[in-house]
């Protein structure tokens, strides 16, 4: 009988902020929205000395960037962008128990493949929101992302309510984000009002 032995590679869990900065970055001209999210790599080194954010276009009230950093940005901005915030959401702020709405713009698989969106993105979705629990969701239409170099990705895009499990876990995904496709302004977990 033969015995084999297999290595796990553990790394170390990284070490996440006890606050997040939530802020709005417009730009003065409003057609230039898809310029700026192409050039949001570059600007985050200008404004996040900590290096983690998450962002999401957004069209209402008015066209901008959601970005989420783990530090407060720096307001070293190019002419015709304007940042507004920082709000900070502190880890105490999120209440286990606690009923929160959310809206999320995630990608679950790698490449764009056959998927049953509707039989199949609630339940991966239940799967990423660990230390939560989904009580409401609404799936709003998929959409196809296309990416450089003539790769996509499956874009669900979900709204409801989830109550807070875990804190622990919770926070991780909140800090981390979801799915695939962060580089491209997916994964933003943005929660509303506790209930």
């Amino acid at each position: 009988m033969e015995t084999v032995l297999t290595y796990e590679t553990v790394e170390p869990a990284e070490s996440l902020p006890e606050a997040l900065y939530l802020s709005r970055l417009r730009p003065l001209k409003p057609r230039s929205l898809p310029l700026l999210a192409q050039e949001t790599h570059r600007l985050m080194a200008d404004l996040n000395p900590l290096g983690r954010y998450l962002y999401r276009k957004a069209l209402s009230p008015f066209p901008h960037l959601l970005l989420q950093t783990w530090g407060p940005p720096r307001d070293r901005l190019p002419e015709g962008l304007l940042l507004e915030g920082p709000k900070v959401l502190p880890r105490s702020a999120i209440r286990e128990g606690a009923l929160y709405r959310f809206y999320l713009e995630a990608a679950p698989l790698r490449r764009a493949r056959p998927f049953a969106y509707n039989q199949e993105f609630p339940g991966w979705l239940a799967r990423q929101l660990k230390g939560a629990e989904l009580r409401n969701l609404r799936l709003l239409p998929i959409e196809t992302l296309r990416l450089p170099k003539g790769d996509s990705l499956l874009v669900g895009k979900a709204q409801g309510v989830l109550q807070v499990r875990d804190l622990e876990r919770f926070w991780s995904v909140l800090a981390l984000g979801v799915g695939r496709g962060r580089a491209y302004g997916l994964g933003l977990l943005s929660l509303g009002g506790a209930r």
